[in-house]
Formats: C-alpha cells, sequence, structure tokens
C-alpha cells in the first residue's frame, strides 16, 4: 500500500498511520506474547521505488 508522492498524496495518509499505529498497539496488547516466528533475520523484504515492506510476515504467540 503507497499513499502517492506530490500532488497525488493521499489525504488520508496521516489517518490510515494513526490507524494501523491504534490497532499494531491493540494487537500486541492483547497478545503479549505476540513474536517473529523465524526471528527478525527471516523477514522476507519487497524493495519498491519509494517504500519497502515485508513480503511474508511469519508469526507465532
Amino acid at each position: 500500500m503507497t499513499f502517492g508522492h506530490g500532488p497525488h498524496h493521499c489525504i488520508g495518509a496521516q489517518l490510515a498511520r494513526l490507524e494501523l499505529q491504534e490497532a499494531l498497539t491493540a494487537l500486541l496488547q492483547r497478545l503479549p506474547d505476540l513474536r517473529l516466528a523465524d526471528g527478525p533475520e527471516g523477514v522476507e523484504w519487497d524493495y519498491g521505488v519509494i517504500v519497502r515492506g515485508p513480503a511474508k510476515l511469519h508469526i507465532t504467540w
């Protein structure tokens, strides 16, 4: 997911970031044992032109 750049920047980007931050905080509070199944070195990354993010994120609790 991307929010665009320049004049095409999404006007809801800040709200989406805030919602994601709150959702992750709530998730980690409800599942305090949540962790990466393969450790940080097991995360596969997708590299884009503007953004990067995990291609796969295996978790366990």
